[in-house]
């Protein structure tokens, strides 16, 4: 991991990875997953929170990777 490796807060469990770079890979699903168990959000609710609020997020070169793994396509 790079040790400027950006993290999202409360959402390391949904971490699957690091790119050979230290850029942190998120799994899409288990974000998601995390905002209606944590949240209380309903699957709608946290897609398109997950959608507007982290995916749509740009915080420079290393700005986490999120992806759907090959179980959840």
């Amino acid at each position: 991991m790079n040790e400027d490796t950006i993290l999202w807060d409360g959402l390391n469990e949904s971490i699957i990875g690091f790119s050979p770079d230290g850029i942190a890979v998120y799994d899409i699903e288990k974000m998601i997953t995390h905002f209606q168990t944590e949240g209380g959000m309903s699957r709608e609710e946290a897609t398109e929170w997950v959608d507007f609020n982290i995916l749509g997020t740009y915080v420079g070169e290393l700005t986490p990777i999120h992806i759907y793994t090959q179980d959840n396509i």
